[in-house]
């Protein structure tokens, strides 16, 4: 099953690496820088729990592509991807729901706070 991975976290980071060690085929990995900006803040928001994923993403050879715009400008590079599932864990935005219905068995992801 091709996966395409969004992760930005500690929690993401130890999600993808049992992925891997489940040999699961991770086609893509997106992240976020450790500042990014959302619309109700003036200042840029620094992730206290950002975590890079450079270093795994080199170590297996994954693509990794940061997000540094709107999540829907990204949606072709997504469907480039072919994935099967997106798997998101430890993001910061709402999927749009044009890149949720991009993969066959859909999109799932998990929050690791109340909303």
């Amino acid at each position: 099953m091709r996966i395409v991975f969004m992760g930005c976290t500690e929690i993401g980071f130890r999600s993808l690496e049992k992925l891997i060690e489940m040999e699961e085929e991770v086609v893509a990995v997106y992240t976020m820088p450790r500042e990014f900006k959302i619309s109700y803040a003036n200042e840029p928001v620094k992730a206290v729990t950002h975590k890079s994923f450079e270093e795994i993403a080199n170590r297996y050879n994954i693509p990794l592509i940061t997000v540094t715009g709107k999540m829907k400008d990204y949606t072709e590079s997504i469907k480039n991807f072919n994935p099967d599932f997106i798997l998101v864990i430890g993001w910061y935005f709402m999927i749009p729901k044009e890149i949720r219905d991009i993969p066959k068995l859909g999109c799932a992801g998990m929050h690791a706070s109340l909303l």
